[in-house]
């Protein structure tokens, strides 16, 4: 604020006028109708204000240039006021040839063209500036010459402007807005607005109209009054130029802006209203087959620093703007004195408070147009209540909510307002031609207390367009934030402060060092090389050997190698590896010219390469060199992520923990390893370790934004509100934009407000229930309200709680600013989650077209077969299902018929998408909260996503019942979704209902398209069917999982599956590969020794064992089946040997 007051103090100097010099240089191009003799001079004006008139000027033929150097001057008064007129009002030449000159000094003169410069320039700082400006021809019937006088080639007027210091200072320019409103055009309007037959010109004269706050007290009045009626056809070109306003002043070619279009842009990205799928519908028809009316006006006007901090206040107070619109076929002057009637008096509520979002500086869209009644617009409706009841319309209770819930205090119509100030300019003027004193006019608080009078008639001309649902497009923009957005080097100052990052661990080996390992390495393969000659020589005639000289067995190597090609191949690689030396270790990369020089090089290259290969050969034969003979197999990093995960699903969690500390071993500089690891950690409640490793991940990588959004969620939940912030703002900065981290930013600021009284003692209680009994009513009355209006109507609803119930110590974390946070996070979730929609939609179209009419059919064929031999599979395999269950199970195959091409997609929405990512990390109390705005926007009922979201949280949450009656109510609404099959029998299977889990885990195999956790599905299901003794179908299923996802506990189901069905040969190699995957496993070990034991092998089987109980082997039954197995062996061969003694007595004798 005190920057506000500083730049306003600064504004009113000692200077009351600015002095505008103005420089009319040189016109190009320009002929008149005596051609080459063109006599002509120049008129300069603003609106009505002559500013002066240049001497005649004659036309030079050779250049085709006329030099006016004409100055004058423009003197402006220093306020605020005054710079909204230099926006608005440009500077207009006009050039007149001189046609004849009589004698008494008459002029007969013709208007060749007009040419308009804007000052906006100086009001961004520039003390000068210069520009050449097309000079356009006057478009007028009356004078013909005007048309002729233009040559083809565009005629041009160059212009220089200059004051003697800049208008605004630096300061001044850092906190004063320039603001531009643009009303396009007006669709759907009412049926009885029609061209007149055989005109193309309405007599009628359209005004839209709004205020603005100029200064710190007062408004400045924002007129467009140039609307013109079009017929309908076709839709609006695109790309259409702006106009200016005050149009009649102006050549139809200089009424537009220079650079400014009217652009479009795809409805669902608009900020106003008529934005979901159901009124694109109507908006297409709208806006191609019926009239409407067309402004295309910009009006820019100037607000000083205590009009910005103004306008921001007064869009906190009251976001929703008035903008009113009339139909008049009189002038505006001529409307009334007192209480002048408007016709067709229309208001418009435009939604400013998306301004108020950081780092937003334009909105655009269709906003609806509503009867204008001032009671409703001074008063703001007495009885919230009893107004929403009376309305039927969803947009009109919006309305009325807010206005209950903010009330506004605002003058009288604007339009009213303006005819008045135009009915007492009209009698000043005339008043002063009769000499007459003009009439008192009415103050702005006589008017407002006139108009606060009850109105008791009917707007029957408004309401039609309430009949006709005309709406209006409308644009505003800044040209800087009312709010700036925090850049993101800020926001990654921020987290670096929170979680300083790791440093940087040093670089591999230089290239030198690698040119000498590969020195080293070439010598050892030439040793090789030479060690598998002289072997192949001499390895089986050691006679040979001894018989030959140290110099005949050399020269027999080299003869041997020569011949083998051993010796050209070992030499052409260390000639590689000495070239690296010469170039990478030597830094020699120029040839050698001096004899000298070379013998020196070649010298000390010889002596350094015997050096390096007498240290290659000491680490090949060395003995203090261990080798490495461990013949484990080394797991690669997919594989033990993939175990990791199973063993989490498993509930190993130590396990699970020794896989992810291997990982992030591996992978220091891996960031993903580490949030799974605190994943796990969120799993089984260890926060602080989840923090830790979180904090470790973005310390790894700034950026990783699963981690920011994970450390802003650990944050909410220990309660450190402006930490969860940074991080989720941070992570809503980074691209690609997230739908989950927007969501979560939403999430926070409701999990921020719930805990209001608990970080604040000072809080009365009461704050929080009053917020949420207000919503309610709010959300009884207006059942059918739009969701997105609802939600926001939450949030507003929240900033009035908190502007109502303010803190004594102002200490509130949820500042009127910060209020504004969950409503834009919301919108930009919806806004990105509505383009990822669109893309898969897309993508999908594009790979239906892609398919081929005869891979369809054959699809189509092969899944009817898949689905008269699947069914009657499950019944073979379950004869007895529970009755509940039959009921589903007929059901959904009543739905498989119709559904079962197409794939299996789950309608979701923003709080679905985040709920996948917090429960995929197990973030259950933030999941809590999405689900609760899951219901809160769930229209007609509660959806599928909803329902199985719940399921998967109450699983977690280990209520497994609740669980099972959650999937059954999504299994009711789509019965052929496979995630929901498996997630039921999941519940199941951890309540120990194993058959109910069989037949749901049977169901979501049947599908085309697999369960999303097939793995686990495959490992719960084949131990049931060896619970059930069905060892062949468990073969199958375990069989089919070491196909997909191989891990330890696929291959020793399938090992157990074997060993019972009595194949062990199989078995045991199957347990040999689980053994490999994972040799800590005791029930591996354990059957190993069964089978062992089963093969009469008793002191493999006794090892095995050991192995099976250092491992902590728990398993009683098993136990017992491996001590008698140990019997039987010990039986058997107790057995054989007794036969064996009767035999060898009879053959001694």
């Amino acid at each position: 604020m005190s920057t506000a007051h500083t730049s306003e103090e600064t504004i009113k100097h000692d200077k009351t006028n600015v002095s505008i010099d103005i420089t009319a240089k040189c016109g190009r191009n320009i002929q008149g109708k005596k051609g080459d003799n063109l006599v002509s001079f120049l008129q300069v004006s603003i609106e009505e204000i002559n500013l002066g008139e240049s001497e005649k000027k004659h036309a030079n033929p050779m250049k085709h240039t006329i030099d006016y150097d004409f100055t004058c001057t423009y003197n402006s008064p220093n306020d605020a006021q005054a710079f909204s007129d230099i926006l608005q009002k440009p500077i207009i030449f006009t050039v007149v040839e001189v046609l004849h000159e009589g004698k008494k000094g008459e002029l007969k003169t013709a208007v060749l063209g007009q040419a308009v410069v804007d000052l906006f320039p100086l009001l961004q700082g520039q003390c000068s500036f210069s520009s050449t400006v097309p000079l356009n021809p006057v478009v007028n019937p009356g004078i013909k010459e005007s048309r002729q006088g233009m040559s083809r080639k565009q005629p041009t007027l160059e212009v220089f402007v200059s004051v003697t210091e800049p208008l605004l200072t630096e300061p001044e320019l850092s906190t004063c807005i320039i603001m531009k409103v643009t009303v396009e055009t007006a669709f759907s309007v009412p049926d009885t607005w029609t061209l007149p037959t055989g005109s193309a010109h309405s007599p009628f004269a359209y005004f839209a109209a709004l205020e603005v706050p100029l200064t710190a007290e007062n408004d400045q009045a924002l007129m467009f009054s140039e609307g013109h009626l079009m017929p309908g056809g076709l839709r609006e070109g695109k790309g259409r130029r702006k106009r200016r306003p005050l149009q009649s002043l102006l050549v139809p070619g200089n009424q537009f802006l220079p650079g400014s279009f009217c652009q479009p842009e795809p409805i669902d990205h608009e900020d106003g209203e008529l934005t979901s799928l159901e009124d694109q519908a109507f908006r297409d028809e709208a806006e191609i087959t019926k009239n409407r009316v067309r402004w295309d006006t910009e009006i820019r006007c100037f607000l000083d620093a205590c009009a910005a901090s103004r306008l921001k206040e007064k869009i906190t107070d009251s976001r929703l703007w008035p903008v009113e619109l009339m139909r008049t076929s009189i002038p505006l002057s001529r409307l009334g004195d007192e209480n002048p009637e408007i016709p067709f008096h229309g208001l418009i509520f435009v939604d400013m408070g998306r301004l108020l979002y950081p780092g937003v500086s334009r909105i655009r869209g269709a906003y609806t147009v509503h009867p204008f009644y001032e009671s409703e617009l001074l008063n703001k409706v007495s009885n919230c209540h009893s107004s929403i009841a009376c309305s039927t319309q969803t947009y009109i209770i919006y309305k009325t909510i807010y206005f209950h819930i903010y009330k506004t205090k605002r003058k009288a119509s604007v339009l009213k307002e303006q005819a008045k100030i135009a009915t007492v300019l009209a009698k000043s003027r005339a008043s002063i031609q009769q000499s007459v004193p003009p009439p008192k006019p009415t103050t702005c608080d006589e008017a407002s207390e006139s108009a606060s009078e009850p109105e008791t008639k009917v707007n029957v001309e408004g309401n039609m367009y309430l009949e006709a649902k005309t709406y209006v497009i409308i644009e505003v923009s800044l040209n800087r934030p009312l709010v700036p957005k925090t850049s993101p080097e800020e926001l990654a100052r921020r987290v670096k402060a929170l979680i300083p990052p790791k440093p940087k661990r040093p670089a591999g080996p230089t290239r030198a060092e690698k040119a000498v390992v590969d020195f080293h390495t070439q010598v050892g393969n030439a040793v090789a090389a030479v060690s598998e000659q002289f072997a192949e020589i001499f390895g089986a005639n050691s006679k040979l050997q001894e018989s030959l000289s140290k110099e005949q067995i050399l020269a027999e190597v080299m003869g041997g190698l020569n011949v083998s090609g051993r010796y050209f191949a070992f030499k052409e690689q260390i000639k590689r590896a000495v070239v690296k030396i010469v170039r990478d270790k030597m830094q020699r990369s120029r040839p050698l010219t001096d004899p000298q020089e070379v013998k020196e090089f070649v010298s000390k290259l010889y002596v350094y390469l015997v050096d390096e290969m007498h240290v290659a050969l000491n680490k090949i034969y060395s003995s203090d060199v261990a080798e490495d003979c461990t013949d484990e197999m080394k797991l690669e990093s997919s594989q033990l992520r993939h175990f990791a995960k199973e063993a989490q699903l498993t509930s190993n969690y130590q396990q699970a923990a020794q896989y992810y500390q291997e990982l992030v071993v591996r992978h220091p500089d891996e960031p993903l390893y580490k949030f799974e690891w605190g994943s796990l950690y969120m799993l089984i409640g260890d926060y602080m370790k989840a923090k830790e490793c979180y904090y470790d991940a973005v310390s790894i990588q700034q950026t990783h934004q699963p981690s920011l959004m994970m450390c802003g969620v650990v944050a909410v939940m220990f309660e450190r509100y402006n930490e969860a912030q940074t991080f989720l703002e941070r992570a809503t900065s980074l691209e690609p934009p997230s739908v989950e981290a927007w969501t979560l930013m939403d999430l926070y600021t409701y999990t921020d407000s719930r805990n209001l009284s608990e970080r604040n003692k000072t809080f009365r209680e009461d704050v929080y229930s009053f917020y949420m009994t207000m919503f309610t009513e709010m959300l009884q009355t207006t059942a059918q309200i739009n969701y997105n209006e609802a939600h926001i109507l939450k949030l507003a609803t929240l900033r009035f709680t908190v502007q109502k119930f303010p803190l004594t110590d102002g200490l509130l974390h949820l500042s009127l600013n910060e209020a504004f946070l969950p409503e834009r996070a919301f919108l930009e979730a919806k806004k990105i989650f509505g383009e990822e929609e669109a893309n898969r939609a897309n993508a999908d179209d594009k790979t239906k077209l892609s398919e081929d009419n005869s891979e369809e059919a054959k699809a189509q064929q092969d899944e009817h077969e898949t689905d008269n031999s699947a069914l009657p599979h499950i019944a073979e395999h379950d004869p007895e299902f529970p009755d509940h269950d039959m009921e589903e199970s007929r059901e959904a195959s009543l739905h498989i018929d119709k559904s079962w091409t197409s794939p299996t997609k789950l309608t979701s929405s923003i709080f679905t998408q985040t709920l996948k990512f917090l429960l995929q990390n197990n973030a259950l109390q933030m999941a809590e909260h999405a689900l609760s705005q899951e219901l809160l926007g769930s229209k007609g009922g509660c959806s599928m996503a909803y329902y199985y979201s719940l399921a998967q949280f109450q699983l977690l949450k280990g209520d497994y019942s609740s669980a099972i009656d959650s999937v059954k109510e999504a299994l009711f609404y789509k019965s052929q979704y496979p995630d929901a099959w498996a997630l039921k029998g999941h519940c199941h299977y951890l309540q120990g209902t194993f058959t109910e889990a069989r037949e749901c885990y049977e169901w979501s195999m049947v599908f085309p398209e697999p369960p999303s956790d097939t793995h686990i599905v495959h490992l719960r299901l084949g131990a049931i069917y060896i619970l059930e003794e069905k060892f062949i179908q468990a073969k199958e299923v375990f069989l089919q999982a070491c196909e997909q996802s191989p891990s330890c506990l696929t291959w020793l189901g399938l090992g157990k599956a074997c060993y019972r069905l009595g194949e062990l040969c199989v078995a045991e190699e199957a347990l040999a590969v689980a053994t490999l995957l994972n040799s800590a496993n005791a029930e591996v070990w354990a059957y190993l020794s069964l089978i062992s034991l089963k093969s009469g092998q008793l002191q493999e089987g006794d090892e095995y064992y050991k192995n099976a109980i250092s491992f902590d082997f728990q398993d009683s039954s098993l136990n017992e089946e491996i001590s008698e197995a140990k019997r039987q062996t010990r039986m058997s061969k107790l057995a054989s040997c007794f036969n064996a003694s009767p035999q060898a007595e009879a053959e001694t004798v």
